[in-house]
């Protein structure tokens, strides 16, 4: 890693060995590094959390807070999520926890505690790219943002370039796809230690250094909340309402409880007993209450077309071929980005499984980040559906 001038920096550390080798490299480097770990969920688990980010912050020698954003959260993240599954969509509470709580409530509040910088344990690379003399003066107005007078000083020289995200370099780890909502002009404040590093090697630097948290389980599940049931999570703010699911030929096959605790795709809880193939959730119609399966086979779990909105570009705008995700783990998808009216139209090579509204759409130029957006239509056989529903009701 190279060297750069001493900063302060503050350090999300989220108790997990990342995160607190990430906070270990910038101390490395010199800077002054000051630990906080973002309480933002109230029950056991955060405890155990917390208590393994101060333990990792006692081992490196570098001060530690906890800083308690549980009503941020609650507004921002889990009062969006509650809202879009009632509506009968897929959000992904991640990338909206990362757009407003790691990069939107702790950065602010970083910089007004004095932060040069802030810090996190994703696995994503930070790129500088040579910016044109001539863009210069342009992307000074889009860089001012809310900074102390010092940093503002310092606009001039973090103009000579511009940044750029990409993936990480243990591809199993890469977690740009929850990034695509960060704002370029925030970039230049932001520290991704651990993006060229692997998994392994992270684990490794941890037990060299004496970190207590070196062998530590990945944590798994939501944003800060970890791994859940979703039906018992929704059901403290999503009431039950009882539907009828029903094949491609509207054959009612059996009842679900809400089509708010499906999501395309799913196969697990439908509670289909004797059926030939596996079925999975087709299509969930919110006017209706209806759950429409069908085998992973049918055209109706497939779609080519997708619409997407609130798109957020990293760089400058970047229509035509790419890569796209739409979920974390999925491979680079060929497709074609097209800007319609008021929305974008994704265009893919390869009939794509499951497309959920609300999910994140992610775009990718070979290995960068170029940004994203929430799918807010899927193109599906619309007769097929309508014949199907008609049987119902």
């Amino acid at each position: 890693m190279s060297r750069i001038a001493k900063n302060r920096v503050y350090a999300a550390m989220s108790g997990g060995v990342d995160s607190s080798v990430a906070a270990y490299f910038l101390m490395k480097e010199g800077h002054d590094v000051f630990g906080v770990f973002m309480k933002n969920w109230h029950d056991c688990d955060f405890l155990e959390e917390q208590r393994s980010a101060e333990r990792a912050a006692y081992a490196l020698g570098i001060p530690f807070a906890v800083w308690d954003f549980s009503k941020e959260y609650k507004d921002k993240v889990l009062t969006n999520f509650y809202s879009e599954y009632k509506d009968g969509k897929t959000p992904n509470p991640d990338v909206l926890c990362n757009k407003e709580i790691k990069f939107g409530v702790f950065f602010k509040k970083a910089l007004e505690e004095g932060a040069d910088f802030i810090a996190t344990g994703h696995h994503v690379r930070k790129l500088k790219i040579n910016l044109r003399p001539e863009l210069r003066s342009r992307e000074s107005e889009k860089l001012k943002i809310n900074l102390r007078p010092e940093l503002r000083s310092r606009e001039s020289e973090n103009l000579k370039v511009e940044y750029a995200l990409a993936k990480a370099r243990d591809t199993n780890k890469d977690q740009s796809y929850f990034l695509w909502t960060l704002k370029r002009e925030v970039l230049p404040y932001i520290h991704f230690p651990i993006g060229e590093f692997t998994k392994a090697e992270v684990r490794k630097i941890a037990k060299k250094v004496g970190l207590p948290n070196h062998n530590k389980k990945d944590s798994q599940g939501l944003c800060f909340i970890g791994k859940i049931k979703l039906p018992q999570f929704l059901e403290k703010e999503v009431p039950r309402r009882e539907g009828s699911i029903v094949n491609e030929s509207g054959v009612i096959l059996g009842k679900h409880s809400g089509i708010a605790y499906y999501t395309d795709g799913q196969r697990e809880g439908l509670e289909l007993g004797g059926m030939k193939e596996p079925h999975f959730v087709a299509y969930r119609d919110t006017t209706t209450n209806t759950l429409i399966v069908a085998p992973k086979s049918s055209p109706l779990l497939y779609s080519k077309t997708l619409y997407v909105s609130d798109i957020n570009w990293i760089g400058k705008e970047h229509l035509g071929e790419m890569g796209i995700k739409i979920r974390y783990r999925q491979e680079d998808q060929n497709a074609v980005l097209e800007k319609m009216d008021n929305r974008y139209a994704l265009h893919f090579e390869k009939p794509q499984y499951a497309p959920a509204i609300g999910q994140s759409a992610v775009f990718y130029k070979d290995e960068e980040l170029l940004g994203g957006g929430i799918v807010t239509e899927v193109e599906k056989d619309k007769e097929a559906i309508n014949q199907a529903i008609e049987c119902v009701s």
